[in-house]
């Protein structure tokens, strides 16, 4: 009786242990990463007046938006920062990086598949929404995480010696 307790203990933690490196490795660098995205973006929509340009979305002028993408390479090497140094491979870093991009993607692809009466002007507005939401954000946070994804993290590092 005593020994079937000790196996499902050591089930147990190793379960605890998978849960507790994917949270530190993969989702809170992941939440850090749209958490700042989002945050930042918020502050440059509440700081500057609204106006009603082509192609403004978002409320963001443009001028205003790529300040925000000037950010986010920032945010994305933050983000990997958080996962390498919890132990994380180079795809979770990744992953972690890019979160408000993937994040995005199933929102766009529901109004993609909702529209009523698809227009050439919506399907202009989707692009648009799909190239500022998804597509721009991914290579602006991936080119903040690119340069930490090519070192090692000190765990992997140990073991090669």
């Amino acid at each position: 009786m005593m020994i079937g307790c000790l196996g499902q203990n050591r089930r147990s933690a190793k379960t605890n242990t998978m849960t507790n490196n994917r949270t530190k490795t993969l989702w809170l660098p992941a939440l850090v990463s749209l958490t700042g995205s989002m945050l930042w973006r918020f502050i440059l929509q509440r700081s500057f007046p609204q106006s009603q340009p082509l192609l403004n979305h978002a409320g963001l002028p443009l001028a205003y938006q790529l300040l925000w993408l000037a950010a986010l390479p920032l945010i994305g090497a933050l983000s990997v920062h958080l996962s390498r140094r919890a132990g994380g491979d180079k795809l979770t870093g990744l992953m972690a990086a890019l979160s408000p991009a993937i994040v995005m993607i199933p929102l766009w692809l529901a109004l993609a598949t909702r529209m009523s009466h698809p227009s050439p002007r919506q399907w202009f507005g989707l692009l648009c929404g799909v190239l500022n939401w998804i597509v721009t954000p991914g290579i602006a946070l991936s080119l903040g995480a690119w340069p930490l994804l090519r070192t090692r993290t000190l765990k992997n590092t140990a073991k090669c010696r």
